[in-house]
């Protein structure tokens, strides 16, 4: 059997990794593995200005991956593939390399 990383991170390039994904799952009869990978924004704030402003970008962000990560679990419920979910927070390259045990 075998194995399938797809990083899933909203951006334009997510449908076409998905698709893809799917395609080899089936084809191979494998395993999907997804990593869902948040990267906080890089916010900078001066030390007059306080954090407040970057903890509302960074929940805003959250949000944002929390509504996606729901929708492609709600749609890959319905795909005929055998998958499950990882999720890591940091440097993207960082963790699909680690997830992939590179």
């Amino acid at each position: 059997m075998k194995n399938i990383l797809l990083l899933v991170h909203e951006d334009d390039g997510q449908e076409a990794r998905l698709q893809a994904a799917l395609d080899i799952t089936r084809a191979t009869g494998g395993h999907l593995t997804c990593l869902d990978v948040f990267t906080p924004p890089t916010i900078y704030v001066d030390m007059y200005g306080g954090g407040g402003g970057a903890v509302l970008i960074e929940q805003d962000a959250q949000q944002q991956a929390g509504q996606n990560r729901t929708a492609l679990k709600e749609r890959l419920a319905h795909e005929d593939v055998s998958w499950s979910w990882q999720e890591a927070r940091g440097d993207l390259a960082r963790e699909v390399t680690s997830a992939a045990e590179l």
